[in-house]
């Protein structure tokens, strides 16, 4: 089986049953399609001689832009 309906008996009684102990109190169930919003942004920065590219946080290059493998210091993609 892979799904269950329910018949009209289970639906009456059911209904019943509401009727019974009357709605549940609950706060407004919210649901959202949007996807889940970014925690941390992370920021390409590649090699000017060899396009060796890596991500990492806006933190990290403000410590130091790290060196390329080749020995050159990256530059962040779009910075300056």
């Amino acid at each position: 089986m892979t799904a269950t309906t329910a018949s009209e008996k289970l639906k009456l009684r059911l209904q019943s049953i509401v009727r019974q102990i009357g709605e549940y109190p609950h706060a407004e169930l919210k649901h959202s399609n949007a996807p889940k919003k970014q925690g941390t942004r992370m920021i390409l920065v590649k090699c000017p001689d060899c396009e060796y590219q890596v991500r990492t946080t806006r933190k990290w290059i403000e410590v130091g832009v790290p060196t390329c493998p080749c020995g050159t210091e990256m530059k962040e993609e779009g910075g300056e």
